[in-house]
């Protein structure tokens, strides 16, 4: 039947795709409908309203809620049922901490051949080796030694374990996402939950004796 009196509940953080089922399912009996509206973007992309929210949740009542979503994030993407969007943002930032480790380790490597990292950057940032890392993360933060994005290791860490978790659900040998786990473990043991997740730059450097700059 139809629903009176209906209810939304937007929930823009980061967290487990069961999960957000369960709590999708509880609290649809009280007539209130759940979205997980995971957002990507970072502190620069909150305040200028241009996030990506990354969504789940029933797609007839999306309609209901896309023009609260618009108020903060540019691109709205529907994945699909509770729990989609949580486990789109889980997977995505596992990549990006990929990412980090792997261009770090190349960058380092050109480091040592004498190639200036900002030039490289260019060249690999228009090649079939680009990233939004390449792209973004190492000119604007790294490269400067900022290190300012804004965004925490231990959230980074949060949303990697969340994937490792559905990689373990689901069975998956995924050896290069779970060596990523590793590094950043050990980044944060050393570094902590409050550094910034780009930091994990200075443990790689760390073991090569260089630096990304």
């Amino acid at each position: 039947g139809t629903l009176n009196n209906v209810q939304y509940w937007v929930d823009t953080t980061s967290g487990h795709p069961g999960e957000s089922q369960k709590i999708a399912s509880e609290l649809m009996s009280k007539d209130v409908i759940f979205f997980d509206c995971a957002v990507s973007g970072g502190p620069a992309g909150a305040t200028a309203g241009t996030l990506t929210a990354m969504v789940g949740g029933d797609h007839s009542a999306f309609g209901e809620v896309q023009s609260i979503i618009s108020s903060f994030a540019k691109n709205i993407v529907h994945l699909g049922p509770s729990g989609a969007g949580h486990a789109v943002k889980a997977v995505n930032n596992t990549l990006l901490a990929a990412n980090i480790c792997s261009v770090s380790e190349g960058l380092i490597a050109l480091k040592k051949y004498g190639i200036p990292l900002d030039v490289a950057l260019k060249a690999i940032s228009i090649s079939s080796g680009r990233s939004w890392v390449t792209q973004q993360r190492m000119p604007e933060h790294v490269l400067t030694r900022g290190f300012d994005y804004g965004f925490s290791l231990g959230l980074l860490c949060k949303d990697v374990d969340t994937c490792m978790g559905m990689l373990q659900e689901s069975n998956i040998p995924a050896p290069s996402l779970r060596v990523t786990r590793e590094i950043i473990q050990v980044a944060k043991n050393f570094l902590g939950d409050e550094s910034d997740h780009l930091e994990i730059v200075k443990i790689i450097e760390d073991w090569s004796g260089e630096t990304i700059e």
